[in-house]
């Protein structure tokens, strides 16, 4: 198999043989029907579109593509641009939740679990809503904070 070849090749991938069999298994969903499904839900959040309907088309990608958890599915729409509201969310974001005083203590462990990646994406859209500042905004900065060089004088950064 290509996926399988490609990834041994590569070699330091941890999961190959996993990775290899889910794209297997999400070519043949795709072939057999799924990509038909699947480009509907994608053009129900191009162009103007709310919260819910990214969050909808977030969880169609998780639950049907194999392999995609709930941050996965958030970093492929993320990288096809079509996401604002719903990022995605790992221990860079718990970590900075944390520090700046969410208001339980969270972890990036739990975020496997789809029912607590949402509670915690809730809660970021709200203090996003709060704060009147996109997600995708709140996503770039959180993430460029963790980039130490960014900061550095003399940087490109700024």
């Amino acid at each position: 198999m290509l996926v399988r070849s490609v990834l041994r090749r590569h070699g330091g991938i941890r999961r190959s043989e996993t990775i290899a069999a889910q794209a297997a298994e999400n070519l043949e969903y795709l072939r057999e029907g799924g990509w038909k499904e699947t480009r509907l839900e994608l053009k129900r959040i191009e162009g103007r579109h709310g919260r819910s309907a990214e969050r909808r088309v977030a969880v169609h990608l998780a639950d049907t593509l194999a392999g995609l958890g709930p941050k996965q599915a958030r970093n492929v729409l993320q990288f096809m641009g079509l996401t604002r509201y719903e990022i995605p969310l790992d221990s860079r974001v718990t970590s900075w939740l944390n520090e700046f005083g969410f208001p339980i203590r969270l972890s990036a462990q739990g975020l496997s679990d789809p029912a607590y990646y949402d509670l915690v994406s809730e809660g970021l859209q709200a203090l996003c809503k709060k704060a009147r500042v996109m997600p995708c905004v709140l996503d770039a900065a959180v993430f460029g904070s963790f980039d130490e060089d960014a900061w550095d004088e003399g940087s490109t950064f700024w």
